[in-house]
């Protein structure tokens, strides 16, 4: 599979950000760490997600990125 690489990549997501930042610093992290050693962890803000009822089925996720050039003007 050229430009892909297999890795093991638990994904977890919140509506909040309360919900992640009570993983990952309220101790429920400390158990991944004690199992597996320190890992990497990505944050990422996601710019659109749609999630339909066979979203509990999934096997996969797509990330792609991209790059936001100075100047641009959110509102």
């Amino acid at each position: 599979m050229d430009g892909f690489e297999q890795a093991y990549a638990p994904l977890y997501l919140w509506d909040q950000e309360e919900g992640m930042n009570q993983f990952l610093f309220g101790g429920y992290y400390d158990q991944i760490i004690k199992s597996f050693g320190w890992q990497h962890v990505n944050i990422g803000i996601p710019l659109f997600a749609e999630f339909d009822d066979q979203f509990l089925n999934s096997h996969y996720v797509m990330e792609i990125t991209g790059s936001i050039s100075p100047g641009i003007i959110f509102k």
